[in-house]
């Protein structure tokens, strides 16, 4: 995977509204449940992490349905050795002007692929079961 060296805002799978400065963020009714928050230091499976949480981990059966947070273009779509098949999509920038890069990690079927143009609450993904 390529590194990305400027700022950015990484979000992961999580649904919110883009540039409403004074909007508070709602979970969505329904959604999954977040099993491991932004900056904690336990795993989804009870163990302790050796570094704050980078993003967010939602359990969800296999083969659920993964649909991107915003529009946006797929920069990669590729197998992760941490987080098996991943895509990464650039949704343009935040309310800081910093890029929003969404990781979407642990999918089973890619739906999409380099280059593509996606388009919020786009089917991007299903969801596999290829944690260790």
């Amino acid at each position: 995977m390529r590194k990305f060296t400027t700022n950015i805002s990484v979000i992961i799978a999580l649904s919110f509204v883009a540039g409403c400065k004074n909007s508070a963020l709602t979970y969505p009714l329904g959604a999954p449940k977040i099993d491991s928050g932004f900056g904690s230091y336990i795993g989804v499976n009870g163990g302790t992490r050796i570094a704050a949480h980078q993003g967010i981990d939602i359990i969800g059966n296999d083969g659920q349905e993964i649909l991107a947070v915003a529009d946006g273009i797929v920069l990669e779509a590729t197998e992760e050795r941490c987080w098996g098949p991943t895509i990464v999509v650039d949704h343009g920038k935040a309310i800081d002007n910093n890029k929003i890069i969404a990781l979407y990690g642990h999918v089973g079927e890619m739906l999409v692929g380099e280059g593509d143009p996606i388009k919020r609450g786009q089917l991007i993904a299903r969801l596999g079961n290829n944690q260790d």
